[in-house]
């Protein structure tokens, strides 16, 4: 795999059209409610905006499909039923789609987003590592998000993707050629590699969340539509006894319970979020999101857990930076839990309103 070659190779800009409708169908999809989040679901409502990371809620595997053509180009944009005329098509194409699975996330706002209009993205093939024949490859994109009518640069993302059984027999992390010869990868924002290891203690505050059964289903009406979030037998061929929930709800759901514990609910006041998909919820999960203070300014580390499995972490390395100014102390608690010291173990990659706790 020539990945110089790879990197160099120009990428297709995608434009999306969004109304209020589509902020609302996210705020809805990643568990806010009439009751406690009316601003962020009712248009005409007063500090109605978009969350921070709206931006980045489509597939992101898209890009680095495109740029390795190791598989279909096709096969994360959602439109399976235009795109894949035979049955026997349709099936290959879902079945390679859920082999692509997010590792990690990383946004940062750069202005505040409209609440409609036109965003054009572009994207960029930072690295990619070949695993070897049939092992996968690990590639890492960076986009940049503009409004198409104003040209104002809204959002920059890096995401890291795995796409499992992809390969074509390099070594790891080498290309076709000499890894002497081989260029340095671009460097990347400190923020999207941070390790944000919480500290061993008690974490300042806490929420926990009740995914729901059909979470999935309503969460990818916002554009990803890789069917391991919805076909059974998708899932088990991938090794899941049922369908997950997005990598990208989770986060979302976890980046709204962060702000409402620290700043008021306000999806104006981040800055930037990074997450590492540790593991993976199944629609159903109660989440538990545990928050320590710093250190480094206007931050806030964070680990999403499942009490239910162990504790299992689902979202580490993870961390929520705001705006100068728009930090607060956490919340007052609405329920105690308790809670252990310091975060919980990590694992390998693979409704209802929140409960919050102030400790």
């Amino acid at each position: 795999m020539d990945i110089d070659s790879l990197r160099a190779r120009h990428l297709p800009s995608s434009r999306h059209v969004f109304t209020h409708r589509d902020v609302i169908l996210y705020a809805l999809s990643v568990g806010c409610n009439i009751e406690e989040q009316l601003q962020l679901v009712y248009e005409d409502s007063k500090g109605f905006a978009p969350p921070s990371h709206l931006c980045c809620n489509r597939c992101p595997s898209c890009a680095v499909l495109r740029s390795t053509r190791q598989l279909d180009p096709k096969l994360c944009e959602g439109e399976f039923e235009h795109t894949c005329t035979a049955s026997a098509t349709k099936s290959a194409c879902k079945a390679q789609a859920a082999k692509c699975l997010h590792g990690e996330q990383y946004v940062e706002l750069l202005s505040s987003l409209p609440t409609s209009g036109t965003w054009v993205t572009t994207s960029k093939l930072l690295d990619i590592q070949d695993k070897g024949l049939g092992k996968g490859v690990v590639a890492v994109v960076r986009t940049l998000t503009s409004d198409d009518d104003t040209g104002v640069q809204l959002a920059v993302n890096e995401f890291t993707v795995f796409a499992l059984g992809a390969g074509s027999g390099g070594s790891s992390g080498s290309s076709s050629s000499s890894s002497s010869s081989r260029s340095s990868p671009p460097i990347r924002a400190a923020a999207a590699t941070a390790a944000n290891t919480p500290p061993n203690r008690r974490p300042d505050a806490a929420r926990t969340y009740q995914t729901y059964k059909d979470q999935a289903a309503l969460y990818r009406l916002n554009g990803d539509y890789n069917p391991l979030h919805i076909d059974p037998r998708v899932s088990a061929a991938v090794g899941y006894s049922s369908p997950i929930l997005h990598g990208m709800c989770t986060m979302g759901i976890a980046v709204r319970l962060v702000t409402e514990a620290m700043a008021g609910g306000d999806p104006r006041s981040v800055k930037s979020v990074k997450v590492r998909f540790s593991k993976h919820v199944f629609p159903g999960d109660q989440l538990r999101v545990d928050m320590w203070v710093g250190p480094a300014p206007d931050t806030v580390i964070f680990q999403a857990v499942l009490p239910g499995r162990d504790s299992a972490v689902v979202l580490s390395a993870a961390a929520v930076t705001f705006w100068p100014g728009k930090m607060q102390a956490p919340d007052a608690p609405m329920a105690r839990e308790a809670l252990p010291r310091g975060p919980a173990s990590s694992h390998a990659p693979g409704g209802a309103p929140a409960t919050a706790s102030k400790l």
